[in-house]
Formats: C-alpha cells, structure tokens, sequence
C-alpha cells in the first residue's frame, strides 16, 4: 500500500499535514517546530511557491499553538500560587481564630 506516513496522535493535523507535504525530507518536525522564519525559508529554498506557502502557514499555525500553550501554562501557575496564597490565608485566620478563643476561654475564669 502506497499511503502516506501515519501519524500516532491523530489529534496533531499539524504534524498530517508536515507529513503531507513531504517536508520531512528537508527538515525534521521538531526544527521545523523551532526554526525562525529565515531559517525556514532557507532551507526549503528549492520547493514550489504553493509548497512554500502551505508550508509558512503551517509553521504560522504551529509557532500560534506553541504560544498558545505556554500561554495556558502560565495561567495553571499562576492559578496555583493564587490558591497556595489563599490556603496559607485561610489556615492562617483558623490559628488566630483559634488563639482568640483560647484568649477569650482564659478572661472568663
């Protein structure tokens, strides 16, 4: 059978479509994930002007999702120091609640 290369994950279209357009002859996915856009172009100096564009637009997609995900992941951290603050908060309002009562215990006798 003369089918193109499978790729594991069927949710990365982006890695279809790099396998698609051949480009893995020229670059390996994980450069071509890295690679500025001068070193892109440099490197698939020789293909076609549509090979060539569907190629930038793909590197366009995939340098968006990179910066998408780093986004996300700063959000998950800053979430979680938000929540570690609150905890410490919290647990710190319970001990002087509770030195309170324990003052206030003390006054009446």
């Amino acid at each position: 059978e003369d089918s193109p290369p499978r790729v594991k994950d069927k949710r990365d279209k982006h890695k279809k479509e790099f396998l698609e357009l051949g480009l893995i002859e020229y670059v390996s996915y994980s450069d071509f994930q890295t690679m500025t856009l001068e070193e892109l172009r440099r490197t698939l100096g020789y293909i076609s002007d549509d090979k060539m564009k569907k190629a930038l637009r793909l590197h366009k997609d995939i340098k968006k999702k990179i910066a998408a995900m780093k986004s996300k992941e700063k959000k998950k951290v800053k979430l979680k120091e938000a929540k570690t603050f609150y905890d410490e908060k919290k647990a710190r309002v319970e001990t002087l609640r509770a030195e309170k009562k324990s003052l206030e215990e003390q006054l009446k006798r």
